[in-house]
């Protein structure tokens, strides 16, 4: 706790994830409804979450659509290359969203993934719950990763436009692709600055 910029008291309320989740299977092509209304909450915000196994058959752009759903949504998938099964270690985040895409509140999560299992949650903004619909779209072939623009080095500050680029996840705006390489273990800030 941070008592910037004095000390002061406070009270801090923890809460655990009591057992396993109750993870169900999602496949490509598919249009899935469900309520995460009862659900528990276990990564993101204190809204309730629905969990799905997610096998991405090829290296490509996929799209998760929650349009048509009841609430304020948000999407995350994790790569479960270093996930157990059936427990609340879900692997490492490698796309999460908020209102991205053409539906407003309702998140339409484009990313690319490469060929292997993920877990994709549903959950919601704040504390937003309800029924949701899930639209799972998938490329039909390996295709390959969007063009790499460059590599970043800790301490770096670079500069760029996105002016002609392509756009290959997220909102319908060109990006840049960097690769950065961290060779110790901590958190690493990126940041935009003027």
């Amino acid at each position: 706790m941070d008592g910037r910029p004095d000390p002061a008291n406070y009270r801090l309320a923890v809460s655990c994830p009591t057992g396993a989740l109750n993870i169900s299977n999602l496949a490509c092509g598919t249009t899935v409804t469900g309520t995460t209304s009862g659900s528990t909450s276990t990564v993101g915000h204190n809204a309730p979450e629905d969990y799905y196994r997610f096998t991405a058959p090829y290296s490509g752009t996929y799209t998760f659509n929650t349009c048509g759903s009841a609430y304020d949504t948000y999407v995350h998938v994790f790569n479960a290359a270093n996930a157990t099964a059936n427990s609340t270690l879900l692997g490492r985040l490698v796309a999460t969203c908020d209102d991205c895409g053409p539906c407003g509140t309702r998140t339409v999560l484009t990313t690319f993934l490469g060929q292997g299992q993920y877990y994709v949650i549903v959950d919601g903004w704040s504390t937003s719950s309800g029924n949701y619909r899930l639209v799972t779209t998938c490329p039909t072939a390996n295709a390959p990763p969007p063009p790499l623009t460059g590599y970043i080095s800790c301490g770096s500050i670079l500069t760029g436009t996105t002016v002609g680029g392509v756009t290959s996840v997220g909102n319908p705006a060109p990006e840049d692709w960097f690769v950065i390489q961290v060779n110790t273990t901590g958190l690493v800030h990126v940041q935009f600055v003027r």
